[in-house]
């Protein structure tokens, strides 16, 4: 269905395994970093699901979508980067 493929119960526990250590590393990650750090990471995920939208469905975005996205990523580095000089 769907054109999916059918993961055999080995590949699903791999599949589900890899979920689980990726959700334990994030929540580690969270828990030992100061948050106004991690902020600006979660901005990236912007990018990450412009890149999966062009890459999966063929999505092309248009210029002012991404001048948007791209005054989003800069105040989140330059956010990121004020924390950094801050903090030493």
């Amino acid at each position: 269905q769907f054109g999916w493929a059918t993961l055999d119960n080995s590949v699903f526990a791999l599949l589900a395994l890899a979920v689980a250590i990726g959700h334990i590393a994030a929540n580690e990650a969270v828990r030992r970093s100061d948050i106004s750090v991690l902020g600006p990471f979660d901005y990236s995920a912007i990018v990450w699901a412009l890149a999966v939208d062009v890459m999966i469905f063929g999505f092309e975005p248009r210029h002012l979508g991404l001048l948007g996205i791209l005054v989003i990523v800069l105040a989140a580095l330059s956010l990121a980067l004020k924390q950094v000089r801050s903090a030493t």
